[in-house]
């Protein structure tokens, strides 16, 4: 049976919408382990603050001695990760090269410079394991399962690549 032109056109926005919610949740709930276990030392804190919006937020601290350590301070990177994976993996153009290895180059980059002090934060095994873990699940997601709508554009890749570093340096400690 031939699936008709309108039929395709609606299987592949829901693909579309079902892709970028794939690849959005884990940055949101990365972004809410910060907002509500961290601390509020980070650069996203002080632009909440910056911004009179702290009321907002009421951080769960007692929540924070049920949940395990890697939780609240090795999930939240390798979700941003593994979201900025998928999203590289959308793009066409990009799809088959070395430009797919960035996230996992970017965030092995600013743990090893914990590593030799050239920045803030601690160096931790777990972190790196859990970036390679998150890496490896996307890549494998992303090239094994077509439910991505590939992204044919540069300037959006440009803008994908624009956000995801906006959102590496709101995680940074302040």
């Amino acid at each position: 049976m031939e699936i008709h032109r309108y039929q395709k056109h609606k299987i592949a926005n829901f693909i579309h919408r079902q892709s970028i919610l794939f690849g959005a949740f884990p940055l949101i709930l990365a972004l809410f382990i910060y907002l509500f276990f961290r601390e509020k030392t980070t650069v996203l804190w002080e632009f909440i603050r910056f911004f009179s919006l702290e009321q907002l937020f009421i951080q769960v601290g007692f929540a924070k001695d049920f949940l395990p350590e890697w939780f609240i301070y090795s999930l939240p990177g390798a979700l941003w990760m593994f979201s900025f994976t998928m999203f590289l993996h959308t793009v066409t153009v990009f799809k088959k090269s070395l430009i797919t290895v960035l996230p996992l180059i970017a965030a092995l980059s600013i743990e090893f410079s914990q590593y030799f002090s050239f920045t803030d934060g601690v160096f931790d095994w777990q972190d790196v394991f859990f970036y390679l873990l998150f890496y490896v699940a996307a890549s494998i997601i992303a090239s094994r399962v077509e439910l991505f709508t590939r992204i044919q554009s540069k300037a959006t890749y440009t803008g994908i690549m624009l956000f995801y570093s906006f959102i590496v340096a709101l995680s940074d400690v302040a």
